[in-house]
């Protein structure tokens, strides 16, 4: 049997699973018809601009039940170019799930029309501060029970204080007297904490929620994270993720006596706790890794961690096991001061960020990170010295990746002066994105030499290109002529006489750019290029 023989119902179930259905799109007419007439998921955070003018039109809207859009720097300005197009309280009132992905929210118009989306049941917000969000009511959400959002450090509109309040204070209001909840059946909260604004911290949580995550990206709440969640008596599923470094060491007993005393029902925790340390703390290292492999944690839960102390760093990292990381930092002989208090299990990375890998153990290195799944990590960032033949090795060892980040004077030497053909060949056949910076001492130009050879490698397959160097117009013109594959571009450009790029000047350059294949954005100094020459 042929793939073509399979009859068009299990076709259109596998679309179901699918979030980048519009490859198939244009695969055949067979596929391109199922797809606009049975399609309900659009998953477009990845999307150029001119699958994404061929994709969505209002009868595929129609039957959308769940979108995703992006403001990454692969699809910059996407939200906006999408919402002018098609208002979600008009086109998207059928929505179950919604994500808005990197998306910095400053006015209440976008948050009016999604609290109008009265099927939605799973929504992911970018960036937007208590001070704006609390304003608007979202009782009317009654269906939602999935939230995933970036905030500050007040999340008492998640579920309105005031009628909790209310309620507190005087028990015997009738319910007809309360302020409606905000999202009432909220039961899994994804929530960021940023320190983004001036707001007094404080911390609420529905009391409902059966799953929560906080990742932590601020020092001034840690210690007051535990306190706040003591109510929360339904928690199936915890997880906590410190992205900053803290002065004191994680204490496991707080955590223990928290899920003792409050969550008779919790089934997993996990968590990650970065800290400063210093190589006379030995005893407050074993002091708390002895908090983290009690009885409680060992026996009862079978709850295991480890601990890698970044000596060279001053910096260290205790987290559960096993723990998925999006991103892994490897620093010089940091395998060799890793302590395992107890796991037969194996982590996996998706993304590797490498500092300082000149080591005499490299080859060590390398060897111990074929212990672990090496072929699923598919981005790398380097932000050290290093030498080329050691580059050269870990390109042959990283199969399937896709995206680099350097600095150009790093990349200059790894290549040896762009000729040493093992590195840059890879290079060109695996690098899809690429993101390129100066050292930050350096008051560098994007030079003319530079930029000939980063055309010469990377202009083959490079889809996405993001520079952090100050360029002329003419370094410009050039990528946009030359690197054809280009989906997104972000630059800061130099302009004379406070002149700006427009669409009206690109369509004068000869670059092949119109409106039909190119949405331009100018913000702080960047331009942010989504194309689709396809």
């Amino acid at each position: 049997m042929k793939l073509e023989d399979l009859p068009n119902e299990l076709f259109i179930e596998i679309f179901s699973y699918l979030n980048e259905i519009y490859f198939f799109l244009f695969l055949n007419r067979r596929f391109q018809q199922l797809i606009y007439q049975y399609c309900s998921i659009l998953n477009l955070k990845s999307i150029s601009k001119s699958q994404f003018d061929q994709l969505l039109d209002e009868e595929t809207i129609e039957k959308c039940k769940s979108l995703q859009l992006s403001n990454s720097n692969e699809t910059f300005g996407q939200i906006e170019y999408c919402l002018e197009r098609y208002p979600l309280n008009i086109y998207f009132t059928r929505l179950q799930c919604l994500s808005l992905h990197k998306m910095r929210i400053i006015n209440q118009s976008i948050l009016y029309d999604l609290s109008l989306l009265t099927n939605l049941v799973s929504l992911k917000l970018g960036i937007v501060c208590s001070q704006i969000i609390s304003i608007i009511d979202f009782s009317n959400l009654n269906k939602l029970k999935q939230l995933i959002v970036q905030s500050c450090l007040n999340t008492t509109w998640i579920q309105d204080l005031k009628r909790i309040q209310k309620d507190r204070d005087d028990p015997s209001l009738s319910e007809d007297s309360l302020s409606p909840l905000n999202f009432p059946q909220i039961e899994n909260v994804d929530y960021t904490i940023l320190n983004c604004c001036s707001h007094s911290i404080q911390f609420e949580w529905p009391l409902q929620l059966k799953h929560l995550k906080l990742v932590i990206k601020s020092t001034e709440c840690i210690d007051l994270i535990p306190e706040s969640l003591k109510n929360l008596t339904n928690l199936l599923n915890l997880k906590i993720y410190q992205k900053v470094n803290e002065s004191s060491y994680p204490n496991g007993q707080i955590w223990q006596d928290l899920i003792c005393s409050s969550f008779k029902f919790l089934k997993t925790f996990e968590y990650s706790f970065q800290f400063h340390f210093y190589s006379d703390d030995s005893n407050r290292i074993e002091e708390m890794i002895r908090s983290f492999s009690s009885d409680f944690y060992l026996k009862e839960k079978k709850w295991f961690s480890r601990c890698e102390l970044f000596v060279d760093h001053s910096q260290a990292i205790l987290y559960s096991l096993p723990n998925y990381y999006d991103r892994y930092t490897i620093t010089t002989n940091s395998f060799d001061e890793t302590i395992l208090i107890y796991s037969n299990q194996i982590i996996q990375h998706r993304e590797l960020s490498i500092i300082d890998l000149i080591s005499n153990d490299y080859c060590h290195l390398i060897k111990r990170l074929y212990l672990s799944p090496i072929f699923s990590i598919r981005k790398i960032s380097i932000n050290k010295k290093n030498a080329s033949k050691k580059f050269e090795i870990l390109l042959k060892t990283l199969s399937q990746l896709y995206f680099l980040s350097i600095q150009i004077n790093q990349l200059e030497i790894l290549t040896n002066n762009w000729t040493n053909q093992s590195v840059c060949l890879p290079l060109s056949n695996k690098i899809c994105s690429l993101k390129l910076s100066r050292d930050e001492y350096s008051s560098q130009w994007f030079d003319d030499i530079s930029l000939r050879e980063i055309l010469r490698i990377f202009a083959f397959k490079c889809q996405h290109l993001s520079i952090r160097i100050p360029s002329p117009v003419d370094t410009l013109l050039s990528i946009l002529r030359e690197m054809n594959q280009l989906r997104s571009l972000k630059i800061p450009i130099s302009m004379k006489n406070d002149e700006s790029i427009t669409m009206k000047w690109l369509e004068q350059q000869n670059c092949g750019l119109n409106y039909s294949n190119c949405h331009l954005i100018n913000n702080q100094n960047n331009c942010y290029f989504w194309l689709g020459r396809d």
